[in-house]
């Protein structure tokens, strides 16, 4: 369902195509994600195009409204009522044709290029040639629905460890999308056990060391010699949360020590400990200690408290 250039246009990334009668409303252009890329659109009613064949996979799920469809993929035609929550998959390399009768809002989503190969590789030892995405028309699959708005909701307000959250989120929509919808045979289970005592060191060593800095998966996986497919699994395994779980975890804890110590502003602190800004440290300070770093800074007793966590 992508909105986009007519048939005979030359081919280039999805991205810059041009929505025909219709509005991006959000657009991960500008927000540096590895792996993926996405667009949120309005499409209007009476929506028509006939696309060629795109460079990337891409991956549609609507978001709101419903509306008469009518597709046409691999010579296939289809007519559906489309709903919030179905899936639609249109393989790279293959032409399409699409007719929405009613305006509703869609989610786009594209597997930048070696991502799937990458990952099949890392995962069960496959050759990246031999990844093959199948064509998917009004799919139910809730864990795309879910994994879709959450990057939804990064798009719209991007939280503390955004980038972390979102490579979590492309690793395991990747190995989803490979397990459910390839031409592949199984994939290979994960290793038992969590993380060697030493791998779990070093990288939680440079989470400590970088928690000002936009950590990334594919980095601390590299830190930790491991895949980042399996280094998300035995993160968890070791540690008993994700990687952007304990990531949070560990910027509320520094912000709290920074703001005992008395030494610097909510402003400094946020920035210190890795915030997008004060707002996303206020907001998230509160729900895991119950009161604001302004309220904790007005508290005498805490001044001279170097940490109590």
């Amino acid at each position: 369902m992508q909105p986009g250039m007519g048939a005979g246009a030359r081919r280039q990334s999805p991205l810059e195509y041009d929505f025909k009668g219709g509005a991006v409303l959000l657009s991960s252009e500008q927000a540096g994600w590895n792996g993926l890329a996405a667009r949120y659109y309005r499409a209007p009613a009476n929506y028509h195009d006939s696309m060629p064949p795109l460079a990337l996979d891409a991956l549609a799920i609507q978001i709101a409204d419903a509306t008469p469809l009518t597709s046409t993929i691999m010579g296939v035609r289809r007519q559906v009522y489309s709903v919030p929550g179905d899936i639609y998959l249109l393989p790279k390399g293959e032409a399409s044709a699409w007719y929405a009768r009613e305006a509703c809002e869609l989610l786009h989503i594209y597997a930048t290029p070696g991502l799937l190969g990458s990952v099949a590789l890392q995962s069960a030892d496959l050759d990246p040639a031999r990844v093959e995405l199948l064509p998917r028309v009004q799919a139910r699959d809730p864990l795309i629905h879910q994994i879709g708005l959450a990057l939804l909701g990064e798009l719209r307000s991007p939280g503390p460890a955004s980038r972390l959250y979102v490579d979590t989120l492309t690793q395991t929509l990747a190995l989803h999308l490979l397990r459910q919808h390839a031409a592949l045979g199984r994939l290979a289970a994960d290793p038992a056990g969590g993380l060697p005592a030493a791998v779990l060191r070093r990288a939680l060593d440079y989470i400590g060391d970088n928690l000002a800095n936009d950590v990334s998966l594919d980095i601390i996986a590299e830190v930790a010699g491991i895949s980042p497919y399996h280094f998300t699994r035995l993160f968890k395994r070791s540690t008993g949360r994700t990687l952007h779980q304990y990531v949070l975890d560990q910027r509320l804890a520094a912000a709290k020590r920074l703001l005992l110590s008395g030494r610097h502003t909510i402003a400094e602190v946020a920035a210190l400990a890795g915030f997008a800004d004060q707002s996303h440290l206020h907001r998230l300070f509160k729900q895991r200690y119950g009161v604001t770093p302004g309220a904790l800074l007005r508290r005498p007793e805490n001044r001279q408290e170097a940490s109590d966590d």
